[in-house]
């Protein structure tokens, strides 16, 4: 799994590229790379506190979107980071579902260095694709 960033697309936007092997990794990477935006090292957040989400749409793209968004609603009503170590996605009446194991802590300044607060995830350079067995995103978040 790798990652890397985007040239801001304007002075309120950062993006990044996640590529895998599978969609699910290239999921899990996504959601490293979005952490890395908030905070300097995503290694310092601790598998403490689990949660599940279920989401349903009917493009991979739009799929990414709210697994991203939902990672952003959390750090913000719930003051979570999370790291996403299991994703599973299946294809079932030409809708994508997607469910997700999370786990993460609360936001600890003393340990994890902020860096970027994500406000929302945009739709500006949104994209999934798939080529020789490789799956790549780019997305853009509003900081």
């Amino acid at each position: 799994m790798d990652y890397g960033y985007q040239k801001r697309q304007t002075v309120t936007e950062i993006g990044f590229e996640a590529e895998a092997d599978s969609r699910e990794k290239m999921f899990t990477a996504a959601a490293d790379a979005l952490m890395n935006i908030m905070i300097d090292n995503v290694d310092t957040v601790r598998a403490k506190v689990p949660i599940v989400f279920r989401l349903e749409e009917e493009s991979i793209s739009m799929l990414l979107f709210q697994f991203l968004q939902e990672l952003v609603y959390h750090k913000d009503a719930e003051r979570l980071l999370l790291r996403v170590p299991l994703v599973k996605i299946d294809r079932k009446n030409k809708r994508f579902r997607l469910q997700a194991e999370a786990r993460g802590e609360e936001i600890d300044p003393a340990r994890h260095l902020l860096l970027n607060d994500i406000k929302a995830m945009t739709f500006n350079g949104l994209e999934v694709q798939s080529h020789a067995g490789k799956w790549k995103a780019r997305a853009f978040a509003d900081i």
